[in-house]
C-alpha cells in the first residue's frame, strides 16, 4: 500500500475516470490509478440540473469501477441543455498533470448518444466547494480502441480532495429527448 498523503501529481484518463498518480519527487515513471473505486475514490453526489434523467450512484460507481464497457447512464431521456454533475472524493490531496478520456465508443441510435462536453473542477476544503476549474474538452468518437481525447488542463492546477465532472451536450442528438451513454 502506498502512502496516499504523499501523492502530489496525477494523470487522469476519464474512461470514464482513471487517475494515475506519481509520488512527489518520484524518480520512477511508474504511476498509480488513484481516481478509481479500487483505490479509494468514492462518489459523493449525482446532480442533474434541468431534467431528472435518473442517474444513480450506481452509475457514478460504474464510471470509476475499472470496467471498460460502456453503459446507458440515464434512466430517462434528457435534452441537449441538460447535464449530469458527478462529485467524487479522492483518498488524498491530488494535483492533476493530465486529463484524458479513453476509448469513446458510441452505440449508434437515433434515441441514444454519448455526452459530448466534459468539464472537470476540483475543491480543496469541502465537497460543497468552492470548485475551481481544472480541465475541459469536447469529446468525439474514437476510430480505434486505445485512443484518448486529451482535455485542456488549466495552467498550474491546484491540489484538490474532491473532483466534480460535469457531462453535457450530446455527440449526435437526433431527437428532442435522448438517453446518454457513459463516456467509455
Amino acid at each position: 500500500m502506498i502512502a496516499l498523503q504523499h501523492l502530489r501529481q496525477a494523470t487522469v484518463a476519464l474512461g470514464f475516470v482513471t487517475v494515475f498518480v506519481a509520488g512527489a519527487g518520484a524518480q520512477t515513471s511508474e504511476q498509480r490509478d488513484l481516481l478509481s473505486f479500487a483505490q479509494g475514490a468514492l462518489p459523493v453526489s449525482v446532480d442533474m440540473p434541468g431534467t431528472d434523467m435518473r442517474v444513480s450512484m450506481s452509475a457514478a460507481i460504474g464510471l470509476i469501477d475499472g470496467n471498460p464497457d460502456g453503459f446507458t447512464m440515464t434512466g430517462k431521456p434528457g435534452t441537449r441543455e441538460d447535464s449530469v454533475i458527478l462529485t467524487y472524493a479522492l483518498p488524498a490531496p491530488t494535483r492533476f498533470s493530465r486529463l484524458a478520456v479513453p476509448t469513446m465508443r458510441e452505440t449508434p441510435s437515433p434515441s441514444q448518444t454519448m455526452f459530448a462536453r466534459i468539464e472537470i473542477s476540483g475543491a480543496i476544503h469541502s465537497p460543497d466547494g468552492p470548485y475551481l476549474p481544472l480541465a475541459e474538452g469536447t469529446l468525439a468518437r474514437h476510430q480505434e480502441t486505445g485512443q484518448q481525447t486529451e482535455l485542456a488542463l488549466v495552467a498550474d492546477p491546484p491540489e484538490v480532495r474532491w473532483v466534480r465532472a460535469r457531462l453535457s451536450d450530446g455527440m449526435a442528438i437526433e431527437r428532442d429527448r435522448t438517453f446518454f451513454e457513459s463516456p467509455n
